[in-house]
């Protein structure tokens, strides 16, 4: 069971991971180039996306009881550290 939700887990974050990039990039672009209607309306959806997937990891981190392990989470998937850094 601990091995099932340690992988949905993983794959849960490893969603939040690619939305938070594909946001920030999108964002890069517009800030150097600007963007159609189009793009602003894929920008809008991740932006929207972004945002509950984050209330969702917070929600979850919050969770968390032991203190050195809200912080490895908080470092690894709020902040985009490394594991290594």
């Amino acid at each position: 069971m601990l091995v099932n939700n340690l992988k949905e887990l993983k794959k849960y974050f490893r969603e939040y991971r690619f939305i938070r990039n594909t946001l920030n990039n999108y964002l890069l672009y517009e800030k150097n180039h600007g963007l159609n209607e189009q793009d602003r309306s894929v920008l809008d959806k991740i932006s929207d996306e972004f945002l509950q997937k984050s209330k969702e990891v917070n929600l979850f981190i919050e969770s968390i009881t032991d203190i050195y392990i809200k912080q490895l989470f908080c470092m690894r998937y709020l902040s985009g550290y490394t594991w290594v850094k």
